[in-house]
């Protein structure tokens, strides 16, 4: 998913003071200036429940809120849609993670698509690489879809992530895959991709005696490649990491279902890193934190697996701060778990 975080440009008064022969001093020319990026507009907030369900809002919205859009029925094939992206132009995506035995599918919606509709695109079938458990989702700056997927497949020891080229839709065989012993995977959950295409992977530890971990792929990294980077050991406060998120200057944001917090870690870190800011506590509303979403203001989304509301933390929270807003979608069976903006 694309995240971005608190960017703020300002081009200063630059002019020289000259003494004129009178006493008179020149004023200096104003130049331009450009105030910070506002906060995203749009919300996409995938449900983490048997009747799935993609819901979009206003990013500035607070309380019990009516969705602008809402798609959901048997049409629209979704279930545990626990992640949840979107693209330039404007598609809602979403993995489903719905029986071992069920291959996606991984489905993308039009710009604005609402009601019991179908996908305009739908990986699907034996050719993906797909267990019946998809995770993380990112669509990167060439429209490639990046698929994470939990399953300990024959093949795939703990995981692997699937990589489709932009327009890929059916039964079709990823442009590449990241899987096997250097790769090592324990349960690969949230995806992100920056600028570069380097892919960010929340590898989990679920079903493993594992705290988890961050990896870093290079980008272009195919088949059994060991990651560029790692985040993982005791100062790094990462337990069962779900989520990852990127901001505009490439910091690293981790959702932690395991001990509900949120760690934030600085551009390139790796190994043993501690974190430079962590939201936790009671005042902030976490419970089992699954997807996070960084906007270009630095506004942090954050849903939960446990509870229903989505949160939203200031540009630079840290500690055991409230949310600035806590938004429940008003919309049966809607857990908010997966999270995106634009």
């Amino acid at each position: 998913m694309k995240t971005y975080a608190r960017l703020a440009l300002l081009i200063g008064l630059a002019g020289t003071l000259s003494a004129c022969g009178g006493g008179t001093v020149s004023a200096p020319p104003i130049g331009p200036t450009f105030a910070p990026p506002g906060q995203a507009t749009t919300l996409y907030v995938g449900s983490g429940t048997g009747a799935g369900k993609i819901a979009t809002m206003a990013a500035s919205a607070n309380g019990t809120v009516a969705p602008t859009t809402l798609i959901e029925g048997a049409t629209t094939g979704l279930g545990f849609n626990y992640f949840t992206a979107v693209d330039a132009q404007g598609r809602a995506w979403t993995t489903n993670c719905l029986s071992i035995n069920v291959p996606g599918p991984v489905s993308a919606f039009a710009a604005g698509a609402t009601g019991d509709v179908a996908p305009t695109i739908s990986l699907e079938g034996s050719n993906t690489t797909f267990s019946g458990c998809q995770t993380g989702i990112a669509i990167d700056a060439s429209g490639n879809a990046i698929v994470g997927d939990l399953s300990n497949l024959p093949g795939y020891p703990g995981g692997h992530i699937a990589i489709f080229a932009a327009g890929a839709t059916g039964n079709v065989a990823p442009a590449r895959i990241i899987a096997g012993a250097s790769a090592d995977f324990h349960s690969p959950t949230g995806i992100a991709v920056d600028g570069p295409g380097n892919i960010y992977v929340a590898d989990s530890g679920l079903g493993y005696s594992y705290s988890g971990d961050v990896a870093v792929f290079a980008a272009g990294a195919s088949g059994d490649v060991a990651p560029s980077t790692v985040i993982v050991g005791g100062a790094t406060g990462l337990s069962t990491p779900e989520g990852v998120a990127l901001d505009a200057r490439g910091n690293i944001y981790v959702a932690n279902l395991g001990n509900n917090t949120v760690t934030v870690y600085a551009a390139n870190a790796s190994g043993d890193a501690t974190p430079i800011r962590t939201i936790g506590g009671a005042l902030t509303g976490l419970d089992q934190p699954i997807g996070i979403a960084v906007d270009a203001a630095g506004y942090v989304y954050v849903g939960s697996q446990a509870s229903g509301p989505l949160q939203v933390f200031a540009p630079g929270a840290t500690g055991d701060v409230a949310p600035v807003q806590s938004i429940a979608v008003n919309a049966t069976q809607f857990l908010s778990t997966g999270v995106a903006v634009r």
